[in-house]
């Protein structure tokens, strides 16, 4: 999924990062632009990832500065390699999402984005109507250390690597391992959505400060101490291990359910019958080779359409979800004027779903 190579781009990136501060090769320098750049192709919030980067390699050359000790080489001749490296990746990328607007400049993200939304818990995008428990900017602070993710326990590491880093005055490893999880949060606590997998790029700079704490607790002389840090870290990884292993049979049972729900209506629609869907239509192409017509994205040429053709046609919806979600929006108005004329009957029911005949009036 594009969220794993963002997740692997921010961490080669970072690597990199540090790699280029203790060794000065510029080819690291190269090699954490290029990162970022298709860590950005792939997740457009990696894009954030230049700040910290840029900051960190700031902040690292003028500590260099002010060492007369040390070798002062010219780094323009890599930073300009870096940029050109960086844009051969990008402008490609950015011209193809030109072309699709709603991918780049008029994304919800952007057009939605602003700090009024940190604190509020209910939204109207495209997408429907949410109310959440928590605000994003509360949702997102909690999710950086979730069970699924990131066990709790390993928390207090995180703190203390992150406090050796402050005590010690170490502002180009601050900026970057401190500034990207901090740049993340603050931009989605922006956004007027909630999804925990939005924070998965972050977690390999919240990884390097857990290692930071780790180290520097196991390096105390008491034996009782390092003996209890390992413990809480063997047993905070099985933790998470458990916690990933049933998230992971939770995505297992939704796929589970998507089969069967399309083996239901498979076994419902007659030959050259159409099928008008909300949920999930790719499961559909991909189980029953049965291409759906969306409910969410029909016009009304389209409804005319199948609704004359001549052919069977069906429609399967989460009403309870139309009504609730999907308010005066595109799939409930669809949905009310085929209820309207031509009528629908149903057919049957696979909760929460329902299956109804088009053209046809109980």
């Amino acid at each position: 999924m594009a969220d794993g190579l963002a997740l692997g781009a921010a961490a080669v990136a970072l690597l990199c990062a540090v790699n280029y501060a203790h060794t000065r090769k510029g080819a690291w320098l190269v090699g954490g632009a290029s990162a970022v750049a298709w860590g950005t192709a792939s997740r457009w919030l990696v894009g954030l990832l230049a700040l910290p980067f840029g900051a960190f390699l700031a902040a690292d050359q003028w500590g260099r500065r002010r060492q007369p000790s040390r070798l002062h080489e010219n780094v323009l001749p890599w930073a300009l390699a870096a940029a050109v490296a960086s844009l051969g990746i990008l402008v490609p990328q950015f011209m193809i999402a030109h072309s699709v607007p709603a991918s780049l400049e008029k994304h919800e993200w952007l057009v939605g984005w602003s700090m009024r939304n940190a604190l509020k818990r209910d939204f109207h995008t495209p997408e429907g109507y949410a109310h959440y428990r928590l605000p994003p900017c509360l949702f997102y602070l909690a999710r950086l250390g979730w069970p699924d993710y990131f066990f709790p326990l390993l928390v207090p590491f995180v703190l203390a690597g992150s406090w050796i880093l402050v005590r010690e005055r170490r502002w180009a490893h601050i900026c970057l391992f401190l500034g990207w999880p901090a740049a993340v949060w603050l931009f989605l606590s922006g956004i007027p959505y909630e999804n925990p997998r939005f924070l998965l790029p972050t977690l390999p700079s919240i990884a390097a400060l857990f290692g930071i704490g780790y180290a520097r607790i196991r390096a105390v002389p008491s034996l009782r101490g390092r003996v209890l840090a390992d413990i809480v870290v063997v047993a905070s990884i099985a933790a998470g291990l458990g916690f990933g292993l049933r998230e992971h049979g939770r995505l297992v049972s939704a796929k589970n359910a998507d089969r069967e729900l399309v083996e239901w209506v498979r076994n419902r629609l007659p030959a050259e019958a159409s099928l008008l869907a909300t949920g999930p239509t790719l499961a559909f192409e991909h189980y029953a080779a049965l291409r759906p017509h969306d409910l969410f994205s029909a016009g009304d040429a389209e409804l005319d359409l199948l609704t004359s053709n001549g052919n069977a046609l069906f429609l399967l919806a989460d009403v309870d979800e139309l009504e609730r979600q999907w308010v005066g929006l595109a799939p409930q108005q669809n949905f009310e004027r085929l209820r309207r004329r031509p009528g629908l009957a149903i057919v049957g029911t696979h909760p929460p779903f329902t299956l109804f005949r088009v053209g046809a009036r109980e």
